[in-house]
């Protein structure tokens, strides 16, 4: 059993929800509880090296499914990129928040170390790869997960819209499909099957989620 209470690992999931998993069970019982895990007040954003808060408060926290010791933070508004400067990171500062074996009444109950979970997001949204996954179907990898919510959205990654096919013959892009257990990654599905030739794959418009 580890001597003290911190961070296991910190994982971003998107521009507005960090989650948290601890080295041991953390108190997951109420929000109102000054020690609780689920208490969004014991989750501080601020900019690396600054005991400045960003401004950018906790809307919620919630405890992350099949795993006890870990909770999902939502942000009230998306966390931007930072300007280009160097070992430029967002740090997120966790207070209060003490281990479930331990008891308030007990000196020396195993409350949080003092913890800082560094993060930083790419600069922007771009395409890292484009790979044939069929006769008539590509798949496309973006740097971050890309907004995928709507097939008519201007900015969705799945309105096909957005996407220009020009080859040795005609061709479309017909629909547009998420990928499973990958939300940076979307698969293209185009009318006629790809032949030998050179193709090029034009994506416009579409933003990171």
């Amino acid at each position: 059993m580890p001597f003290f209470f911190g961070i296991d690992v910190g994982t971003v999931i998107s521009n507005s929800i960090i989650r948290i998993r601890y080295n041991l069970s953390p108190k997951i019982i109420s929000p109102l509880n000054f020690d609780d895990a689920l208490n969004p007040s014991n989750y501080i954003l601020r900019f690396e090296g600054s005991e400045t808060p960003s401004g950018n408060l906790v809307s919620g926290v919630i405890p992350t499914f099949g795993d006890i010791q870990a909770v999902d933070i939502t942000f009230t508004s998306p966390i931007p990129n930072l300007p280009p400067f160097p070992d430029n990171q967002w740090g997120l500062k966790i207070i209060n928040v003490q281990d479930v074996n331990s008891n308030l009444d007990v000196p020396g109950g195993l409350y949080i170390s003092p913890s800082i979970f560094l993060f930083s997001f790419p600069s922007a949204l771009s395409l890292l790869s484009i790979v044939q996954n069929g006769i008539a179907c590509l798949r496309l990898t973006y740097s971050v997960p890309p907004v995928q919510l709507d097939v008519l959205g201007s900015t969705d990654a799945l309105n096909p819209d957005n996407y220009k096919i020009e080859g040795p013959r005609p061709n479309l892009v017909s629909s547009v499909v998420s990928v499973k257990g990958d939300s940076s990654s979307v698969d293209v599905y185009i009318t006629e099957p790809l032949i030998d030739g050179d193709w090029s794959l034009k994506v416009v418009n579409v933003e990171a989620a």
